[in-house]
């Protein structure tokens, strides 16, 4: 028989809330929160400026090796992360990065670059090129169409693959 039950079965062991109580008051709970927040928003934030600029250029753009850059992003992205540990240990402490939010946020964003630049350049492929050739037409240039056109209307792909990111 267990000993949280008395003999009508009713529970007496202690207030569930306590727990609670024990890790806010006792413990220091609220550190590795904030930097959790910290360096997943500062990876996602990076990422998806960083990868939506390069998604464009491969979406959009015509140049030489555009098919084999996106292939070599799709074979990064399917590295196994693991079998980079060590390399990147020794790599950070050489630099003096162990322990620090950018040892933390460099190699996230590695990770997580390859997943931005593929689903975005997916999602910009899908907008119609009128609106960057009305763009045109007005004297804007790639940079302020990305910015003022193609980054509004790609709104929810963006968002998605932040959260995605995230």
């Amino acid at each position: 028989e267990s000993r949280l039950f008395d003999a009508g079965g009713w529970w007496r062991g202690p207030f569930v809330l306590d727990h609670y109580r024990a890790l806010f008051a006792e413990r220091d709970f609220w550190t590795p929160i904030r930097n959790s927040l910290i360096v997943a928003g500062t990876t996602t934030l990076f990422a998806v400026t960083l990868g939506g600029a390069c998604a464009y250029a491969l979406a959009r753009m015509r140049f030489r090796g555009r098919y084999p850059i996106l292939a070599f992003v799709l074979a990064v992205s399917m590295f196994p992360q693991i079998s980079l540990v060590a390399p990147l240990y020794m790599l950070l402490r050489e630099a003096g990065l162990i322990n620090t939010y950018p040892g933390l946020v460099l190699p996230y964003l590695t990770f997580a670059m390859p997943l931005t630049i593929w689903l975005l350049v997916g999602y910009f492929r899908q907008l119609p090129v009128d609106l960057e050739d009305a763009a045109a037409m007005d004297g804007a240039g790639r940079l302020r169409t990305l910015v003022e056109i193609v980054a509004p209307v790609a709104g929810p792909g963006i968002a998605t693959t932040a959260i995605l990111t995230l």
